[in-house]
């Protein structure tokens, strides 16, 4: 698929910029619960399994495949209006940006969500050229908004 998408936090949207919630590279070491096959030392598949835990920090950015999961995660399933930013993967290469698709980590929490996660060598902000679009998602429409082609919702 052309692109990816993420439910962005209001200082994303208001900088304009994707932002991992900790610097540093995108490793870490197995953390609990550990899952087999057990890694040891720092590595992506261990830094993957961490992300999808909310409360364990990493130089990630989550991404999700689909556009309606973006969607959820962007109006916190409804509870609030959101926005979702759209990343043209074309684009990753050039600006040194990396995808790892979660399913590669041998233990995904919520396999619906299609997660990507995107990062850099030292985990700084993404670079804003890979963000094509940011969409506006209304809380009450989510779900509408989410099931229909992303091309044609409103744009900011």
């Amino acid at each position: 698929m052309h692109y990816l998408f993420r439910g962005v936090r209001e200082d994303e949207f208001q900088e304009r910029v994707l932002k991992p919630k900790k610097q540093g590279a995108f490793a870490q070491h197995a953390m609990t619960p550990i899952k087999t096959p057990i890694i040891t030392g720092e590595s992506l598949e261990s830094a993957a399994r961490n992300h999808q835990y909310e409360t364990i920090k990493t130089s990630g950015v989550s991404t999700a495949v689909s556009f309606q999961s973006a969607c959820g995660y962007a109006t916190k399933q409804g509870t609030k209006s959101g926005i979702v930013a759209v990343i043209d993967r074309f684009r990753l290469t050039q600006f040194g940006v990396y995808e790892y698709d979660v399913t590669n980590c041998g233990d995904v929490r919520k396999p619906e969500d299609q997660e990507i996660i995107l990062y850099t060598k030292e985990g700084e902000p993404l670079p804003s050229d890979i963000v094509i679009d940011w969409i506006s998602i209304k809380a009450e429409t989510w779900r509408d908004q989410g099931s229909k082609d992303f091309e044609k919702t409103k744009r900011y």
